[in-house]
């Protein structure tokens, strides 16, 4: 008996440690795919849109002023109400952010908690566009009614344990009314005019940073007020629940049915819809009278694309600092959550009045563009504040964070003011891509940014739990940091236009330098120069992502159009020679090192009689097939471009047309290999650090995109 109790009590124990395996490697897989498919795919992206600006013929002109409009500002009553909504709307968003993760097992899925409002956004925001101004009443009723149902469930779910499910579809639907923002924006847009267009523009994003304050305010106020009770959690949401049926009283109140009779309340002399009308008429007539013959569908399609790029990283950012910043402190410091949220409304306070400042004393002294660059410049000094090198006496490191936050925050805030306003000015007028439709897309994009934002955030400091107290704050410094420059580059590359020259050049050299020294130096991930197999992705990082792009851009180079053809060939030439001995030179390296091994040549690939298989990885033979293709290619293409100078030179004859296209086609193969391969595990212990094979395979794909775009 004794026995048979030890062995049942020994599988219990052996079935619950393997439970508890099976579900620790489910939380790191999680938090590594959030963390490695977010940021790729957002970086990669956010890389690749200004090159496709860029590559439409750059953005719109300015527009002309217009004649100036009647002085008019919205009835009081719709403006007290449209900041109700505002404010309700931003603090159901940060209300959670404080205490989410204490209703999931890990930080990743608290982010994921987050960003499930944006899916009901994203369907509010297509929704409230149909209801404009003609159905306003309509449009905040539904507002407040998904606040009161969305909260509602949450608090529900929150006290009762309901479990998972039941919190995102709450968030869901509370998400919905997030949707109005547009409306409420437009009619700012549209009450406010002549001297009163920009202090009530100032007053909008006053209410969304009083909205961001509430919520993180309220949930602060709940914890120190109950610091023992197990709902803690649903504390803010039950309020907020009472403000959405306040908001509700008041629409039913103060909004009437007919928006003429708020129009004719604000003194607007027109209504809405025959304002519209004739607006349509005269732009159709100045168009008619202005525009050439064919429509600049390109530069409006750039406009998008600079004005979704700029709201999508500017919200991931403030969502970065917003979500990681509250776990970073409390890791960091060991405060509690209540005092991580005094520092969260101490910093978004600021960021308000830093707006209010801007935009009442600096506005329109300058350029739009002086104001972005010497915004972006500011936000990256707030980053680089951030990071905690080595640890400090807490009161002098909390200084020091909350400056630093301080700085970027506010400064990210006040960029996307400026950046808005750059864009919609540039707006065409009667096209998809009026204003109108641009605050549209614009909305959606700050959605797709807080999803985006929040996942990668709590999935990167899921991560570095049980680090080094400092591991957390240098995490979230990393990610800012890493957004400072994909905003600085977007920038640059779409809105001042720099030459393409200095990107291609910067991030062919950075890749040839980064590869071959992480490949040399095995902290790094690499196997040491003692090993043959190392000069193998030396040879092929210096050939590929650096040689064989730069030799492309020889001839596109804005440098270099002032050089005679046959001197750009002889660059493009050295190049490309260079890579072909560097291709040739890796093959044997790994040829060689395999054989040393023991190992196939065909990256794992063993064929039977009647089957075969992959023993190292379906990668593993991915990367072995391009790299075969691209240097079999480079033994044709080598001697084929060598003849067909020469027969240039002295004929004067072009032979061999397909070599430009051959050698696109190798190149991105190249890029390809490249990219496959630094994922591969190629010390036993995982390969390269994570960090670089995210900056390595999101920094690929705008180089390949210039190698298959730029004429």
């Amino acid at each position: 008996m004794d026995t048979v109790h030890y062995l049942q009590l020994l599988q219990f124990k052996v079935t619950s440690a393997n439970a508890s395996q099976t579900q620790d490697w489910f939380e790191e897989d999680l938090a590594t795919g959030t963390l490695v498919g977010g940021t790729l795919l957002f970086a990669s992206v956010l890389l690749l849109l200004p090159i496709l600006v860029r590559q439409l013929g750059g953005l719109p002109a300015e527009n002309l002023p217009a004649e100036p409009q009647q002085d008019a500002a919205p009835p009081l009553a719709l403006l007290r109400v449209t900041g109700a909504l505002c404010i309700g709307v931003m603090a159901n968003i940060t209300s959670i952010i404080l205490t989410v993760q204490t209703e999931a097992e890990q930080l990743t899925t608290s982010g994921y908690i987050l960003a499930s409002e944006c899916i009901g956004a994203i369907f509010g925001l297509l929704l409230f566009k149909e209801f404009g101004l003609a159905q306003l009443k309509t449009a905040y009723k539904l507002t407040a009614l998904s606040m009161m149902v969305g909260n509602g469930l949450y608090t529900l779910a929150s006290v009762q344990s309901f479990g998972l499910p039941t919190l995102f579809a709450s968030r869901v639907m509370t998400g919905v009314g997030a949707g109005s923002m547009y409306n409420s924006a437009m009619v700012m847009v549209h009450f406010a005019r002549g001297q009163h267009k920009t202090p009530h523009m100032v007053l909008y994003q006053f209410f969304v940073a009083c909205g961001v304050l509430l919520g993180p305010a309220l949930a602060a106020v709940s914890l120190l007020s109950f610091p023992s009770m197990e709902i803690k959690d649903a504390l803010a949401n039950g309020i907020m629940v009472f403000w959405g049926a306040g908001l509700f009283a008041a629409i039913m109140i103060f909004i009437p049915d007919d928006i003429a009779t708020l129009e004719a309340e604000a003194g607007l002399l027109k209504s809405s819809v025959e304002e519209a009308k004739t607006e349509s008429a005269e732009a159709s007539a100045e168009a008619s009278a202005e525009r050439p013959v064919e429509r600049p569908a390109k530069r409006g399609l750039a406009l998008f694309l600079t004005m979704i790029s700029s709201a999508a990283i500017r919200m991931a950012q403030r969502l970065l600092w917003e979500s990681g910043s509250v776990i970073a402190v409390e890791e960091t410091y060991g405060w509690a959550a209540s005092t991580a949220g005094v520092m969260f409304i101490v910093v978004v306070a600021v960021m308000a009045l830093a707006q209010y400042a801007f935009s009442r004393f600096r506005a329109g002294k300058y350029p739009d563009t002086f104001w972005l660059h010497t915004l972006e410049v500011a936000q990256l000094l707030g980053v680089l504040l951030m990071f905690q090198p080595w640890q400090l006496p807490v009161p002098l490191s909390a200084l020091q964070f909350m400056v630093g936050s301080m700085v970027a925050y506010s400064s990210n805030a006040i960029w996307a003011g400026v950046l808005t306003s750059f864009c919609v000015k540039r707006s065409l007028v009667n096209s998809f891509f009026s204003a109108e439709n641009l605050m549209v897309l614009n909305q959606a994009a700050i959605f797709v940014g807080i999803a985006a934002g929040s996942t990668i955030s709590r999935a990167c400091q899921d991560l570095v739990q049980g680090s080094s107290a400092i591991s957390s704050m240098n995490a979230l410094a990393c990610t800012l940091l890493v957004g400072a420059l994909l905003q600085i580059n977007m920038s640059l590359i779409a809105i001042s236009e720099v030459s393409l020259d200095i990107f291609v050049t910067v991030v062919s050299l950075l890749l040839g330098i980064l590869i071959p020294a992480a490949a040399l130096v095995p902290a790094w991930g690499g196997t040491g120069p003692s090993h043959v197999f190392t000069w193998h992705i030396v040879s092929m990082g210096i050939a590929w992502p650096c040689l064989g792009v730069l030799g492309f851009w020889a001839y596109k180079a804005d440098a270099m159009r002032e050089w005679d053809k046959n001197s750009r060939r002889t660059v493009h030439m050295l190049c490309m020679l260079l890579v072909g001995v560097l291709s040739v030179a890796g093959y044997v390296f790994l040829f060689q090192a395999h054989q040393e091994n023991g190992e196939g040549q065909f990256g794992g690939l063993v064929l039977g009689r009647n089957e075969w298989a992959l023993k190292r990885g379906a990668a593993r033979f991915a990367h072995v097939v391009v790299g075969y293709l691209v240097v079999l290619g480079v033994l044709l293409q080598a001697p084929m471009g060598l003849w067909k100078r020469h027969v240039l030179i002295r004929d004067q004859v072009k032979r061999f047309t397909w070599h430009g296209v051959f050698g696109q086609a190798l190149l991105i193969g190249g890029l390809v290999a490249t990219c496959i391969g630094v994922w591969l595990d190629i010390n036993g212990k995982g390969g390269f650090p994570l960090g670089l094979k995210l900056a390595v395979s999101a920094a690929l794909p705008s180089l390949g995109a210039i190698v298959l775009t730029r004429s």
